[in-house]
C-alpha cells in the first residue's frame, strides 16, 4: 500500500485524514509508520484536522513505547515547517528531560530541536542538550552527521561547543579505533567552522600529540585534515616541525600521502622563500626513506608546488633557489643507496665503495691527525663484456652542503675524464676535519657510457667513507685516570647514552677484535665498576683535540643488550653520531 503525501496546500480530504488518524492511533508500529508516511508539514498546516493529528503525534512523543517515540521524533525532525515544529516544543522538552531517550534516537531528538532553534536560546533546553551530548554514549557524540546537525544552529553550537570539543579530544585516545576515527572526523569538521575553528585551535597541541601516538592510517588521515584546517601564519612553522618529526616515523603505507599533505600546509602558509624551500627538501628527504618508488611519485607534485611558489620572485633570486634544489635532489635521490654499505667501513680503511656490471669503485683512506686522504679508483669493467664501452666525461663531484661545508674542508684532484674498457683511473681527495661532524660527505659521479648503441648516462650519489671516527686516535689511560675524567666530564651536558641490541654475543674478546682498530686498546683493571668495556681517545680536529671516553655496558640478564655511553667535549649531535656508528658496528 503506497503512502502519498496528502493533497498539497488545500489540506487533507476527509477520507485520507480519517485514515491517517486511525493509523497514528494504532498500537502497531507498522501502521503508525504508514500513517506518518501520508503527512508532510505544509499539508498538515492547511488541514482542518491539524489539531487532531498533532495531538496524535504528541501522544507518540510522550509514549512509553520507544518505537512510537522514534516515529514521532523522526517526523518532527523532518517536517520542514518551523510553524508546525513549534507545536511540539513542550513535548520535545519533556522528552529531553525525561532521560528515557534511547542512545540510538539522540541524534533524531537533537535534529528535532534544531528545527526550532529560537527556543534553545535563553531556555534550559541548551543545558539539557549539552547534558545529552556529555552524559550519553560517546558513540552518539562522535558520529559526524550529528556534528553536521549541530551546525544547523549557531546558538546551539556556541552553547555546547567547548564541552563537545573537549570530549572529542579525549576520544582521540580511546581504545576503539572506530571511535578515534570518528572523533577525528568530527574535529576536522569543527576545525573548518567559522564558529568553532578558533576554539578547536586552542587544542592544537593535543591534536598533534594524538597524531604522534596514532598508528592506524584510517585515524591519521582525519587528524591531519584537522591540523591542516587549524594552521595559520602564526603556527605553521611549529606545526611543520612537528609534522616532519612524525613523518620520519610514520608507516611507509601512508608516508607519501602525508608528505603531500604537509607540503600543502607549507604552501598555504609559507613563512619565506628559504623556509619553504627547506621544508620541501626536508619532506623529500624523509619520503626517500620509504623507497625510490614513493620518492618518484611524490617528487613531481612537490616540485610543482615549489615552482608555483617561486615563480613570482626575481628571476636571479629564483635561479639561486632552484640551483640549491637541483644540487640537493641528487643527494636525496641517492639517500640509502650506499648508506648502509659505508657504515660497514667504520672499522676499515679500504674496500669497495660501489660496483655494478659496468664500473668498480674502490677506496683507501689514510689519516694523520686532523688530515685525511681518500684514494678513489674507478675501473671500467666492460672489457670483460661482449660489448665493451668507453666512459667519457667522467665527473666525480664532492657534495658538502650546509653545516658539513663548514665542518669539513674537501678538495679533490682532477681526474682523467676518459676511461677505456678494462682501464682504471685514480682520484685523490684531501680532507681537513675542521670541527666535529655527524653527517657524511657525498660524491655525485657522472659519466657517459659509450657502447655500440645509443650512449647512456651514469649518474649516482655515493656516501664517502669518512666519519667522525676517521679522526679518532686512541689514548692510553690507567683505570684511576679514566674514571676521574669520566666523572669530571660526566657532570656536563656533553654526555650521550644509547641502548641497543648487539648483532652478536658480546663477549670481551669479540668486542676487542671488532673495535680494536677503531677505539684502540681496552683499559684494564676497571676496579669496582664491572662489567664494563672502557676506551679512551681523542678526536683530532683543526680547531683542537676533543677528548672522548667510551664504555660499553652489557646488561646482566643478557650479553646481547648494551648501553653505549660517551663523555665527549662536543655537541650532543656528534655524540649521537658516534654512538650510532658503534651500534652499527657491533
Amino acid at each position: 500500500m503506497s503512502a502519498p503525501h496528502g493533497n498539497g496546500p488545500s489540506g487533507l480530504d476527509i477520507e485520507t485524514a480519517n485514515k491517517v488518524i486511525d493509523l497514528l492511533r494504532s498500537t502497531s508500529e507498522g501502521e503508525k509508520e504508514l500513517g506518518y508516511g501520508y503527512l508532510d508539514g505544509d499539508t498538515l498546516l492547511n488541514s482542518d484536522f491539524k489539531d487532531v493529528i498533532v495531538g496524535a503525534i504528541k501522544h507518540d512523543l510522550i509514549s512509553v513505547e520507544p518505537a512510537h517515540i522514534k516515529l514521532g521524533l523522526k517526523w518532527v525532525a523532518n517536517c520542514a515547517s518551523l510553524r508546525l515544529a513549534e507545536e511540539f516544543v513542550p513535548e520535545l522538552g519533556e522528552l529531553l528531560n525525561s532521560g528515557c531517550i534511547r542512545p540510538s534516537d539522540e541524534h533524531t531528538l537533537l535534529h528535532a530541536f534544531l528545527s526550532v532553534p529560537q527556543f534553545i536560546e535563553g531556555t534550559e533546553y541548551a543545558r539539557s542538550l549539552l547534558y545529552l551530548l556529555n552524559g550519553k554514549s560517546i558513540d552518539g557524540l562522535v558520529t559526524p552527521p550529528l556534528i553536521y546537525t549541530v551546525f544547523q544552529s549557531d546558538v546551539l553550537l556556541r552553547a555546547i561547543m567547548e564541552n563537545v570539543i573537549i570530549q572529542l579530544m579525549n576520544t582521540l585516545s580511546h581504545d576503539d579505533i572506530n571511535l578515534r576515527m570518528r572523533a577525528a572526523e568530527s574535529l576536522s569538521l569543527l576545525a573548518k567552522s567559522d564558529i568553532a575553528g578558533e576554539t578547536v585551535k586552542k587544542h592544537l597541541d593535543t591534536v598533534i600529540v594524538a597524531l604522534k601516538k596514532e598508528k592506524e592510517a584510517s585515524v591519521v588521515r582525519p587528524i591531519v585534515n584537522c591540523i591542516y584546517a587549524l594552521c595559520d601564519r602564526r603556527n605553521t612553522s611549529n606545526v611543520i616541525v612537528e609534522l616532519l618529526q612524525y613523518l620520519e616515523t610514520a608507516d611507509n603505507l601512508i608516508k607519501e600521502e602525508l608528505a603531500s599533505r604537509v607540503a600543502t600546509i607549507a604552501t598555504v602558509h609559507p613563512i619565506d622563500y628559504a623556509w619553504f624551500t627547506d621544508s620541501i627538501l626536508s619532506i623529500l628527504r624523509i619520503v626517500r626513506t620509504a623507497g625510490i618508488d614513493a620518492y618518484e611519485r611524490v617528487l613531481p607534485g612537490l616540485m610543482y608546488e615549489l615552482h608555483s611558489y617561486l615563480k613570482d620572485i626575481e628571476p636571479a633570486t629564483r635561479d639561486v633557489w632552484m640551483e640549491k634544489v637541483a644540487a640537493e635532489l641528487p643527494v636525496i635521490a641517492a639517500k640509502g643507496a650506499n648508506g648502509d654499505t659505508t657504515l660497514s667501513f667504520v672499522t676499515r680503511d679500504e674496500g669497495i665503495l660501489y660496483e655494478d656490471n659496468h664500473i668498480h669503485i674502490r677506496f683507501k683512506v689514510e689519516t694523520c691527525s686532523h688530515l685525511g686522504r681518500i684514494y678513489v679508483t674507478y675501473r671500467n669493467k666492460t672489457g670483460e663484456l661482449r660489448r665493451p664501452e668507453k666512459f667519457t666525461n667522467l665527473d666525480p663531484y664532492i657534495l658538502t652542503g650546509g653545516s658539513l661545508g663548514v665542518q669539513l674542508q674537501v678538495q679533490s684532484d682532477a681526474v682523467n675524464t676518459v676511461v677505456d674498457a678494462g682501464a682504471e683511473v685514480q682520484q685523490l681527495i684531501n680532507i681537513v676535519c675542521v670541527q666535529e661532524f655527524s653527517e657524511q660527505p657525498m660524491m655525485r659521479l657522472q659519466f657517459i657510457r659509450n657502447g655500440p648503441y645509443i650512449p647512456s648516462t651514469f649518474d649516482k650519489c655515493l656516501y664517502l667513507p669518512i666519519f667522525i671516527w676517521t679522526f679518532f686516535q686512541p689514548t692510553k689511560l690507567d683505570s684511576d685516570e679514566y674514571y676521574h675524567r669520566w666523572f669530571t666530564l660526566g657532570r656536563t651536558v656533553q654526555q650521550g647514552q644509547k641502548g641497543f641490541h648487539a648483532k652478536y654475543s658480546m663477549d670481551k674478546d669479540s668486542v676487542i677484535s671488532k673495535l680494536g682498530g677503531l677505539c684502540g686498546e681496552l683499559i684494564d683493571d676497571v676496579g669496582p665498576y664491572p662489567p664494563l668495556l672502557p676506551w679512551s681517545g681523542m678526536i683530532d680536529t683543526q680547531s683542537g683535540p676533543i677528548p672522548v671516553l667510551i664504555r660499553l655496558m652489557p646488561n646482566s640478564d643478557t650479553k646481547t643488550r648494551l648501553k653505549c655511553l660517551f663523555v665527549c667535549e662536543v655537541a650532543p649531535t656528534a655524540n649521537d653520531g658516534m654512538s650510532l656508528l658503534l651500534i652499527k658496528t657491533i
